[in-house]
C-alpha cells in the first residue's frame, strides 16, 4: 500500500480528509506497508464510509503513479465494534505495538506513521508548523479533499504532512488509560505472543512482514506455476498460506497480514 515516505505522508494526510468527510473520531492509527490499522468512533456506517473513501484515495495514488487505472477493491475490510472498555485499551495497544509485531526495531512511538507518538507525550514539536489560517488557498489545494472546510487551527508540518495530534482524539484516549504506566502494561501485554507460544509456532528466526511479502511470488511460482500471488485462485492462497504457516513458522496473524487473507478464515481452515 505504501511504497515509500512521500507514499505514507499522503496516506497520513488521507485520514483526515476521510474522517472529516465520513464525520468519525479517530482514537488510533497505524499505517504500515501492507496493510491499515484503525480505531474510530462513530456509527457503522461512517466508519465504513471512511474506510471505502480511503481505499478510494489510495487508488487514486495508485493509479497516478503507475500511469493507469489501478483498484483496490479486492483488499479486504475487517470491521468489528468495540463495546468493551477493556477491549477498546487492548486492541489500541495492538493497534501501536504492530510495527514491532512486523519485526521493525523501532518503539512503538518512534514509527512516524501512527498516532503512538501523541500519547502522554511531551507535545515538543521537531518540525515548524503552520496553523491552516495561515496557509494558502494553491496550498490547501495539494492537499487531499480539497473542497473539504479543514479547521483553521490545524497544523501543517514543513514536510507537507498534516500533524495527526490536529485529528486524532488523543486527549481522549489518554483519559482511557489514566496514566503513561497504565498505557505501557497494555503495550508490554503481547497477546499475539502469548497466542503463537500457546501454540507452538514461536521459531528461533523471526522474519518481518516485507521479508514474506516478498517471498509469496516465489511461492506461488513453485507451488502453481503461476507468476505471482496476486494470480492465485481463492483455495490456492489458502493453501499457499498454510505453507508460509509452516514453512517459515509466522503466526497466523502474520499470515494474515502478509496475504490478506483474515485471521479468522485462517483459523476456521485450521492453518
Amino acid at each position: 500500500m505504501f511504497a515509500d515516505d512521500e507514499d505514507f505522508i499522503a496516506g497520513m494526510n488521507d485520514i483526515p480528509a476521510c474522517s472529516l468527510s465520513a464525520g468519525v473520531k479517530v482514537y488510533c492509527f497505524c499505517l504500515m506497508d501492507n496493510h491499515v490499522h484503525f480505531i474510530l468512533k462513530g456509527s457503522a456506517g461512517s466508519c465504513v464510509s471512511f474506510i471505502r473513501q480511503f481505499k478510494r484515495l489510495r487508488s487514486r495514488r495508485f493509479g497516478r503513479r503507475a500511469g493507469h487505472s489501478v483498484s483496490l477493491d479486492g483488499a479486504e475490510i475487517g470491521i468489528k465494534a468495540v463495546e468493551d472498555a477493556e477491549y477498546l485499551v487492548s486492541v489500541m495497544a495492538y493497534v501501536m505495538r504492530n510495527p514491532v509485531a512486523a519485526g521493525i526495531t523501532v518503539m512503538p512511538g518512534e514509527y512516524p506513521w501512527s498516532s503512538a507518538s501523541l500519547y502522554f507525550g511531551s507535545k515538543v514539536f521537531r518540525q515548524k508548523m503552520r496553523k491552516f489560517s495561515d496557509i494558502g488557498s494553491r496550498e490547501k489545494k495539494m492537499l487531499p479533499g480539497s473542497r473539504l472546510k479543514y479547521p483553521d487551527d490545524y497544523l501543517l508540518q514543513e514536510d507537507g504532512m498534516i500533524f495527526p495530534g490536529s485529528y486524532v482524539e488523543y486527549a481522549e484516549v489518554e483519559k482511557m488509560y489514566r496514566s503513561p504506566k497504565r498505557l505501557l502494561y497494555y503495550l508490554s501485554k503481547n497477546s499475539d505472543m502469548e497466542y503463537e507460544i500457546g501454540t507452538g509456532t514461536i521459531s528461533k528466526t523471526r522474519y518481518r512482514d516485507s521479508e514474506l511479502s516478498a517471498s509469496l511470488d516465489a511461492l506461488s511460482s513453485e507451488m502453481f506455476s503461476v507468476r505471482s500471488y496476486s494470480m492465485l485462485r481463492i483455495e490456492d492462497r489458502f493453501r499457499l498460506a498454510k505453507e508460509v504457516r509452516r514453512r517459515y513458522g509466522a503466526s497466523v496473524l502474520q499470515v494474515a497480514r502478509v496475504t490478506g487473507i483474515e485471521a479468522a478464515m485462517l483459523r476456521a481452515l485450521g492453518i
